[in-house]
């Protein structure tokens, strides 16, 4: 769709845009772009002057959607990929490239890769690096200055072109043209190694279960099931292995790339709830029968990870629900005698006690409900409880500039204590006796210490050097 902008707003020729009406010709473009950097050169010297990538990461970059370059390739080049859905190209889960993907032009246009100094040289990015421009260096003079436009009619806008002869010798089998040669050459030895990466048949008498559809390569080996390639969304596929065994039942999925056995059904004597839908292989355990166990909980990544409960924490109007893989309570109200503050936002189930407020469902950051409590006797106005990764804290107890430049804050009795960062960057944790600073007085922070600045001097102060660097000072009657 590049083609459309850079022509319209710079002016320039280019050779593909948002017209797929021509399929071999996108699919030449998407052999040049996804091949390795010194394949792809030898096509796009006969091509252009200059590359323009969309670049920076995200998986909405140019690399995110060369996937569909290289199938396209491969539907027109047979063997560019050794699969006709190139499953081996692209990038894993954990975002390291897969090797046909690290070696492309493409992968190197974007800034993930270093660019082979004699073929292309990079001479334009944008401030904020999502627009490369890179030159191609050593173009066929003689392929630049061919023209060709065959046109349907005398004066007709529609005029088709034709590649420069030095193109086309590079897929002519009958070509013996230096060039040409090694293209083929390199490009035979590709697709020879590429087969031999290719996934075996799965073997005969495999253990059933819906991962037969997307694992290859499988194979017992004692009690071991192994599949080689096993097929992982947005992903290549990847190797993962199980013992059947260890099943409850006889079937085996694949979940993510990865083989897992198909959970018990869930328990009859469950408490209700939302999780139902989403959790199988759920009962209760436990001597007393207390603990809600699921074996299999779906998160949002599509993995089914083991959660677990204990029901008597979740009283009647809650019910339980998972969220993102992890059982938790919802609907315990709070009690409205409860402080006003942040954690009434994360918290359920709050009440008082003693003096202090006791919250049984604090969440944490990676969505698990944690017990917590904290003293009001240490958290006065203005101060308010916050929930800190299931932790009950006090904040906001002074004002001043501190806050700037320290985080993490947190008030036991008089004393504030923070991690206060230094001109270098490095933060260090600072605490001070916040009654000993009274307005108009504020705290501050000096290279990593908490201070406080402001504290007016009695009247009737003897005169001397010291009332430049002391404060709070004042006369005691004997």
């Amino acid at each position: 769709d590049y083609g459309y902008q850079i022509a319209g707003i710079a002016n320039r020729t280019t050779i593909a845009d948002g017209n797929t009406w021509n399929h071999e010709h996108i699919a030449l473009l998407g052999l040049c772009l996804s091949s390795p950097s010194s394949e792809a050169h030898k096509i796009a010297r006969h091509l252009a002057d200059y590359v323009l990538v969309w670049a920076g990461g995200g998986g909405k970059d140019d690399v995110g959607k060369s996937k569909h370059m290289a199938r396209i390739a491969n539907s027109v080049y047979p063997g560019h990929c050794n699969e006709e859905d190139c499953d081996l190209y692209g990038v894993f889960s954990d975002g390291k490239p897969s090797k046909m993907m690290e070696a492309s032009l493409i992968y190197r246009l974007c800034g993930r890769g270093a660019l082979d100094p004699r073929h292309f040289r990079e001479v334009f990015v944008s401030r904020h690096r999502r627009v490369r421009i890179a030159e191609v260096l050593q173009v066929s003079e003689e392929s630049r200055s061919w023209r060709q436009r065959n046109c349907d009619a005398p004066g007709s806008w529609y005029c088709p072109g034709g590649y420069s002869p030095g193109l086309l010798e590079l897929f002519n089998p009958n070509s013996t043209g230096e060039e040409a040669l090694e293209y083929r050459e390199a490009y035979a030895a590709r697709v020879q190694e590429q087969w031999k990466e290719k996934p075996r048949p799965n073997q005969e008498g495999l253990p059933p279960g819906s991962y037969l559809d997307s694992c290859r390569g499988c194979s017992m080996s004692g009690k071991t099931l192994t599949c080689t390639h096993c097929r992982l969304p947005g992903s290549p596929s990847i190797h993962s292995s199980l013992e059947p065994e260890s099943c409850p039942l006889p079937q085996i999925n694949n979940i993510q790339g990865r083989l897992q056995c198909e959970p018990k059904p869930n328990a009859h004597n469950i408490p209700p709830g939302g999780y139902q839908q989403s959790c199988k292989g759920c009962e209760m355990k436990g001597n007393g029968e207390e603990t809600l166990f699921c074996s299999h909980c779906s998160s949002a990544s599509g993995n089914q990870v083991p959660s677990s409960f204990e029901p008597k924490n979740c009283p009647k109007p809650a019910k339980l629900d998972n969220d993102n893989g992890k059982l938790v309570c919802n609907g315990v109200p709070n009690d409205a005698a409860c402080p006003d503050g942040p954690y009434l936002k994360s918290c359920q189930g709050c009440h008082l006690s003693s003096g202090s407020v006791v919250c049984p469902l604090c969440r944490r950051a990676d969505g698990r409900q944690m017990e917590a409590s904290h003293s009001m006797e240490t958290c006065t106005r203005p101060a308010r409880l916050e929930n800190q990764d299931g932790r009950l804290v006090c904040s906001g107890a002074l004002d001043g500039p501190y806050k700037k430049s320290c985080s993490q804050c947190q008030q036991t009795g008089d004393f504030l204590t923070c991690q206060c960062a230094q001109s270098t960057g490095k933060f260090l944790e600072s605490s001070y006796d916040i009654s000993r600073c009274r307005s108009p007085a504020e705290l501050h922070n000096l290279e990593g210490r908490l201070t406080c600045q402001g504290v007016p001097n009695g009247r009737r102060l003897p005169q001397g050097p010291y009332l430049e660097t002391c404060q709070g000072c004042h006369l005691m009657k004997e």
